[in-house]
């Protein structure tokens, strides 16, 4: 008999954030304070905003905001671990006011 696979498939995770042009920003997957390795941090549109491609000690990343209007922050997932899955994108569609 075959064994079912338990593995999922990556899949991607979007969040909508809503935030004034000075205020900071930092993103991160994170599930219960753990947080995967990624890789290919980018930015729709590096007019309105960029995002740091090394994050913090705890894995978050800087977005700076550099003037109105709507950007997606991105990233994937490097290594398969716990609820991550390798492969898995993250988004971040940000409306800045």
């Amino acid at each position: 008999t075959k064994k079912k696979s338990t593995t999922r498939k990556p899949k991607t995770i979007t969040n909508y954030v809503t935030i004034k042009k000075n205020k900071k920003l930092h993103v991160g997957p994170s599930t219960a304070g753990i947080f995967p390795e990624t890789k290919d941090w980018k930015s729709s549109n590096s007019k309105i905003a960029t995002v740091s491609t090394k994050g913090d000690e705890e894995g978050f990343h800087k977005v700076t905001v550099k003037k109105k209007g709507k950007v997606t922050i991105s990233c994937t997932v490097k290594k398969t671990l716990r609820g991550w899955i390798k492969g898995d994108v993250h988004k971040w569609v940000i409306t800045i006011k």
